[in-house]
């Protein structure tokens, strides 16, 4: 069997098959160990019964492994239900199966995304035939990998506190660059409203959203409408 690799935080699956090799029906419980450095986890055992000459097919589903490392798996035939630290090993029926490192976890690799506004560089303007504000920003990625950023734009008729809103938002933009790669990125806010608003650009790593994350942000920019 080849190791299962997973990485931290996964469960896995552990597939069995039990077969009644006698000459009667009856009853018994199956259970499931992973052990990983002298740790044991032990998994709820199932309750099975079985005709003579019947097998049956059965999966355990183990909790999150975040313990990295090679984990060993036994699984049992048991007379009653295995209870851990109490059920004595006689009540073991004939056969158990091991599986060496059958399952390594791995830790999870996070990428580092960074990004920046390259300074000097944002412009804001507001078109009446149009009406709507452009926000134009060199976005440059400054990390080891290609990513994908969201640029997006937020207005304001609040000047004296802006970050209170209410706020005009842009639909941000999405852009992917290679590491050290600059491009210019193009916002549209479109205001239903005449007046002075502050607009801010803002850099995020994935869709501005519940559990994005802000990477940069630039001054306030007035434009008037």
């Amino acid at each position: 069997m080849a190791t299962k690799i997973i990485n931290a935080g996964e469960q896995v699956s552990i597939q069995y098959t039990v077969e009644n090799i006698g000459n009667a029906s009856g009853s018994f419980w199956v259970g499931c160990t992973l052990s990983i450095n002298g740790n044991e986890i032990n998994l709820d055992p199932q309750s099975q019964s079985l005709n003579p000459g019947e097998p049956v097919q059965g999966r355990f589903l183990t909790p999150s492994l975040t313990m990295t490392g090679n984990y060993n798996v036994i699984c049992a035939l048991w007379k009653t239900k295995p209870i851990s630290g109490i059920t004595p090993p006689s009540d073991r029926i004939l056969d158990s199966g091991w599986i060496g490192n059958a399952i390594q976890v791995i830790p999870i690799v996070v990428p580092i995304i960074s990004g920046r506004f390259v300074i000097g560089s944002v412009s804001m303007r507001y078109y009446p035939s149009s009406k709507y504000v452009i926000g134009a920003a060199q976005v440059k990625n400054t990390g080891t990998s290609p990513a994908t950023f969201y640029v997006g734009m937020s207005g304001t008729l609040n000047l004296t506190d802006p970050w209170s809103g209410p706020f005009l938002e842009a639909t941000p933009v999405s852009v992917t660059l290679n590491p050290g790669e600059a491009k210019s990125v193009k916002v549209y806010a479109y205001p239903t409203q005449g007046g002075k608003y502050k607009f801010i650009m803002g850099l995020w790593d994935r869709y501005p959203a519940s559990g994005a994350v802000q990477l940069d942000y630039t001054s306030w920019y007035e434009v008037i409408i």
